[in-house]
């Protein structure tokens, strides 16, 4: 009986720790829901209403995680095009391991190469690794940096998929 409650415990922990994180196949059912869908889902999550923001005919609804445990934390910008076809949203996390496991989700998924592109943003180079499989474009940036004498990818980090229907 100890040890069920104790495994019901740590169940409980480890689905809230990481219940801001998403997986590719999450992440790619959210940039494809309606603004009503993507709102109700996404704060179920745990993310508040941060900002809205308009440029260039696209609107951007921005989220942050609730929680004082993840520092800067994880963001979700859901992107509204003028297009009803097209949808977007942008994933930043702070944490290294979720992005590599989306990284390595993708090419299992079959998604592929199609382009680098970077520029230097003040004291770092950004790179943005492009992907496309069917209807979905992927975009994920890095920033490249120097620790321990050697090049590495440094958070923040930032999945872009884009969804045309």
């Amino acid at each position: 009986m100890k040890k069920l409650i104790l495994l019901a415990i740590l169940l409980f922990i480890t689905s809230n720790s990481f219940a801001h994180n998403f997986d590719l196949e999450e992440l790619i059912k959210m940039a494809a829901m309606s603004m009503q869908e993507f709102d109700s889902y996404i704060s179920q999550k745990g993310y508040s209403f941060k900002e809205a923001q308009e440029k260039r005919y696209v609107t951007y609804r921005s989220y942050k995680y609730n929680s004082e445990d993840i520092g800067t934390g994880c963001s979700v910008t859901k992107c509204i095009y003028p297009d009803p076809r097209e949808s977007s949203i942008v994933y930043r996390t702070m944490e290294r391991e979720d992005f590599f496991n989306i990284r390595m989700k993708m090419k299992r998924l079959g998604f592929r190469y199609v382009t680098t592109e970077s520029h230097h943003d003040t004291d770092h180079d950004v790179i943005w690794l492009v992907y496309r499989k069917g209807k979905i474009r992927l975009a994920l940036r890095s920033r490249k940096g120097m620790a321990e004498g050697a090049i590495v990818d440094q958070p923040p980090f930032d999945i872009d998929v884009n969804v045309t229907r």
